[in-house]
């Protein structure tokens, strides 16, 4: 019998996950600065770009009318990257109707896509 593993996951989905509005522990503005750069690397990539960009807990703050994040994630999405924020999140945050990209979806879709992709969460 062939195993399937290996194609399969071969076959998965680059998927980055953003916990957080910064990335890493310590100084809040450093980590949002090095948010904001690695999506303009992102940006500036002509292939290998990922198959979305999940925003959950305060993380959904970067899809935000206000956010100057988000002519980055337009940029990214027009190119092909799905953006998705957790709802509840977005609910909680008091966002509901204030996104300006990408979609808001429930958690339990956001898991179904997750399981099914290979996941890069950013913002320990």
């Amino acid at each position: 019998m062939e195993d399937n593993s290996e194609n399969a996951n071969k076959a998965l989905k680059k998927v980055i996950l953003l916990t957080g509005e910064s990335v890493g522990y310590g100084d809040s503005v450093i980590g949002y600065e090095v948010l904001a750069t690695a999506l303009e690397v992102l940006v500036r990539r002509k292939e290998g770009l990922p198959a979305a960009i999940v925003c959950i807990n305060t993380a959904v703050n970067i899809v935000a009318e206000d956010s100057p994040m988000v002519p980055r994630l337009k940029i990214l999405e027009e190119r092909g990257v799905e953006i998705i924020a957790g709802r509840y999140c977005v609910n909680e945050m008091g966002l509901t109707n204030k996104t300006a990209v990408g979609k808001v979806k429930p958690l339990t879709e956001i898991i179904d896509f997750l399981l099914r992709s290979d996941v890069d969460v950013i913002g320990f």
